[in-house]
This record gives structure tokens, sequence and C-alpha cells, in this order.
């Protein structure tokens, strides 16, 4: 089969990258290509940009989902079998492995199958690549790679691609910190849609004005229904304090070649079993299975030191009850253990109302929450049944209870809808009879950040936005206010607010 012919492959993620490859282009023998379909689809370019995230099929992303984490599930049972936690000094068998490496590995293999596939149906002279500069690693979570890194210049080596020539320029680009946000900027005006107990609450608490107090519950990272039953709290009597949990500074990898060989020793084979699931090379999967080693040695490194990090903060703070937000992954079981270590009741809440519909998270259920906290404060009996479930699996968590307290009020109905109403309107100058649709979108673009085993992957995602905006809104005679997911995760990601 005859390929086509590219001499120079321009890869960028962003308008500036492109604008780089329009002024050292052929246009006649050269191409621009992404993997990001809102930069491929951005009008009026003077080249077109193709769309190579098309190349995979959300079937393909499903499977990449299932692959990391089968793989996932055997590289954690290597580390109790081997007694990793006696080499990495963490204390728990269970560690919820899947949570922490997942994102990095479907970055890696979902980026290298794309590329594998594209580059198999072209002859490339040469290859080159212009990118946002972009690290190794997440110095805050070596376990992943930083939002913005475009890991396609650690993949792109002449063994993967088998191209000579291969030019990566790196450009700064300024991101933006708030994207799509379209809350409401007066804070009076949000403070009035606000539950009534909460209001008054931080108002008292605000002035320390104190009750009677009982014993001191201290509370960490918040939610909407902790919110509100930090106010039901405060009526009770109890006295409720803040508390910092602390935070490691930068991630240095410190060079322990004894337990990098272990690992390797240890997890190589199983890596690349998983990967040859998908059409990849010999060469092609030992790349991307020396990254995901990497960072899973150096995101067990960073735990060491995490571990010793909250050891010392329970040993110096005097808390007999703890309420919070849940914790996640390998950290979470440590602060149990050291929970239950140190006497202390930790009380969770469940993020979100999605455990009781979320195939993906029922699936994982080493990873619930319920696991990693004496007792989980949940939204409905559907939620209490998989959790309940999930602490009958393991020795940890045999004995966790789950509570259902309903969902947070300001979540369950829309306060002082006639305002909420007439801001909208006013805001977005709909008249005061005019029909209109507000659509919130679910899609969220999960660049290096992947939420799920099905979470859509980029072009299904561009498609479905596009498909409803196009077929479905712009054929119904009303007007239309649609409101995209509000995290950029994407290098290039228009906002719209």
């Amino acid at each position: 089969m005859n390929k086509k012919n590219i001499n120079n492959l321009f890869y960028v993620d962003s308008l500036e990258g492109y604008n780089i490859a329009l002024k050292q282009l052929n246009s006649l023998h050269d191409e621009i290509i992404t993997d990001n379909p809102l930069l491929a689809n951005t009008p009026n370019l003077d080249k077109k940009i193709i769309d190579i995230s098309k190349l995979i099929k959300q079937k393909d992303g499903n499977k990449i989902g299932q692959i990391i984490f089968s793989m996932s599930n055997d590289i954690e049972k290597i580390f109790i079998k081997n007694k990793y936690k006696y080499k990495f000094k963490y204390y728990t068998d269970k560690l919820g492995l899947y949570l922490s490496i997942k994102s990095m590995c479907y970055t890696i293999i979902e980026k290298s199958l794309i590329f594998s596939i594209f580059f198999k149906k072209f002859k490339i002279n040469k290859f080159t690549i212009i990118i946002n500069k972009s690290d190794y690693f997440d110095t805050h979570n070596p376990f992943n790679f930083p939002r913005f890194s475009n890991i396609s210049k650690f993949i792109a080596k002449k063994s993967f691609l088998n191209i000579n020539k291969i030019d990566i320029q790196e450009i700064k680009i300024e991101n933006s910190k708030i994207i799509n946000n379209t809350e409401e900027k007066n804070i009076f005006l949000r403070v009035l849609v606000w539950p009534t107990s909460y209001i008054i609450f931080r108002l008292i608490y605000f002035i320390n004005i104190t009750f009677i107090k009982k014993d001191i519950i201290f509370y960490g990272k918040k939610c909407e229904s902790l919110n509100e039953t930090l106010a039901w709290l405060f009526f009770k009597g109890f006295k409720t304090k803040a508390i910092t949990f602390p935070k490691l500074g930068i991630y240095k990898k410190k060079m322990n070649k004894k337990l990098e060989n272990i690992l390797v020793n240890d997890l190589s084979s199983t890596i690349s079993k998983h990967l040859s699931f998908l059409p990849f090379s010999k060469s092609q999967i030992n790349i991307q299975k020396n990254m995901i080693l990497d960072h899973i040695y150096m995101g067990m490194d960073r735990l060491q030191s995490e571990t010793k990090v909250y050891e010392n903060f329970f040993l110096k703070n005097k808390i007999k009850y703890l309420i919070s937000s849940s914790f996640y992954g390998p950290i979470a079981n440590q602060i149990f253990y050291l929970c239950k270590k140190n006497s202390i009741n930790f009380i969770g809440f469940e993020h979100g109302v999605t455990t009781s519909i979320n195939f993906d998270s029922v699936q994982s259920i080493g990873t619930l929450e319920s696991t990693t906290c004496n007792t989980l404060m949940v939204n409905s009996k559907k939620s209490k049944k998989e959790f309940d479930y999930a602490n009958t699996q393991f020795k940890e968590s045999i004995n966790n209870r789950v509570m259902i307290i309903g969902e947070a009020e300001q979540k369950k109905k829309i306060l002082l809808y006639w305002l909420q109403k007439s801001i909208m309107r006013n805001r977005f100058n709909i008249k005061y009879k005019e029909k209109t649709v507000a659509h919130i979108s679910g899609i969220l673009y999960a660049g290096n950040l992947k939420n799920s085993i099905t979470s859509p992957i980029a072009s299904y995602g561009y498609q479905r936005e596009k498909n409803l905006l196009l077929k479905v809104y712009n054929n119904i005679n009303k007007k239309v206010l649609y409101k995209p997911y509000p995290s950029q995760r994407l290098l290039y990601q228009p906002s719209y607010s």
C-alpha cells in the first residue's frame, strides 16, 4: 500500500504554535496536525489543521480505560504480595492505586495510540513539534503529568515513530486561571441563595458569639453538604474549628536505584502484557512502559514523604473528631490508618451525586471513599448500598458505616427562584416573556486529567456538543443559553464566559 508523502509534519497544541508553524510551512508539501478538536476546528484559519483525535473512537477510549483499570489492579496485587509498604514506608496493604495512576496512564496510551495510527498512514520526512513548555511530572503530584504539559515530546522518538528527523520547539504560553466562569460576581446576591441556617451560622461565627460548647469538631476540605452540617452542629452546641491539612513542597526526584530496579523487575511484564492488547510494536510498548514505571516510582517516593508529614500532623494536633470531604487514592488510605492509630473518628462526605448511577465509580469499589473513613455521609439509598458493599470487601473497612443525609439543600432546590431568574435574564438580555432554554454541559475535555474508564474522549465530546448545538438547538424557535463545563484541561480551550 502506497503511503502519502509529507515532507514536514507539524504538530501543534495552541494557536501560538500554529502561527509559528505557518511561518515555517511549505503549503504544498507540509501538513499541520493536532489532537485537540477545539483547535482543529478554529474558524478562519489560513491553513487547515488535521484533527488526529478522530483516529480513535469512544469504544477505543473505553477499551484503554478498561486496560488501565485491570493493569492498576494487577499492579496493586503485586504491591501487596511483595510487601511494598515496607519498601516504600507506608502503612496499608490497600492503596487505591488506580485513582492515582489512571490519568497518567491514559495520557500516555491514548496519545501513543493516536500517533501510532497516524504515522502508519503516511511517509514523513520530518516531524516538527511546537508545543507549550512541558515538564515530565507534576511537582505536587508526580504520579501525574502537569495539567498543560504535552507528552508528545517524550514519546516522539525514532524507535516509536520510525522517523529520523524530529524537531521539538517549546514555547511558554500563559494560561487562563478561570474558564467559563459564569458565577454571580456580586457577593450579596450569591449569599442570598445560601440556606438560611448556613447564613446565620456564618454571621454568628464571624462575630464570635458562642453557645454552650461540647466537643470540638475539626473540619477540613469543605463541600456543600459539609457546610450545611457545620451550621447544624453549631446550633446543637458543638464547637467547630477549621483545620488546615499539611502541604508538601515541590517534589524533586530522588534517585534510589534499588527501589527503581525493584519496580522494573516486578512490574515490567505486567505493564507490557496489558499494553500488548493494543496495536503497538515492542519498542512502542517499552517506551510507554518506562514512562509509566517512572511516574509510579516518583508517586510512591512522594507517598513516603506525604505519609510522614501526615503522621507528624496527627501527633501534633489533638483531634477527636474530624469531618471532611473525602480524600482519594494511596494517601486517603494512609490518612485513614493514621486516624485510627490516633483514635480520631473520621467522618467523610460523599462528593457529588453520581456514585449511585456511575458505572465507573461502582466498578472501582476499592477506591470508594467509604473505605477510607469511619463514617461516610451519603445522598441516597442507592449510594449507601454501593458503599456498604465496598466496605465489606476489605479488612480495613469492614467496620465502617454509611449514613444517608440526603443532598445539600442548595442543590436540591433553587432558592429564591424569582431572583435567580431575574439575574439570569438581566445578564443575558432576555425579555420577560421570551422562551429560553438553558443548557449546562456535562462534557469535560479531559486533557491530562482523565476522570474515569468511560468518560468522553476529546473527539466524541466535541462532536456530541456540535451535534447538539447545530442539529437540535439550532432548529428550535427559542433562545438558547449554552454553558460549557467550567474547567480548562486543554491548553487551547476558548472561554465563553
